[in-house]
């Protein structure tokens, strides 16, 4: 039950030298590929096979 939780998304730390990356990407295993997995990170490191996905709904 979370009708406890606040309704905005909560801040993060202000200090620190790693980020958050959620998901994997296209060259990782099986498992780190679910949008559950969550992994640390420098925040100046970029990658060609990390970023956002785009979806496309099928018709059932």
């Amino acid at each position: 039950d979370y009708s406890s939780s606040p309704q905005t998304d909560p801040q993060g730390s202000n200090s620190g030298k790693f980020r958050v990356l959620r998901g994997g990407g296209w060259h990782y295993s099986v498992s780190n590929c679910r949008v559950a997995y969550r992994f640390k990170h420098y925040p100046d490191l970029k990658y060609n096979n990390l970023g956002f996905r785009l979806v496309l709904s099928q018709d059932l």
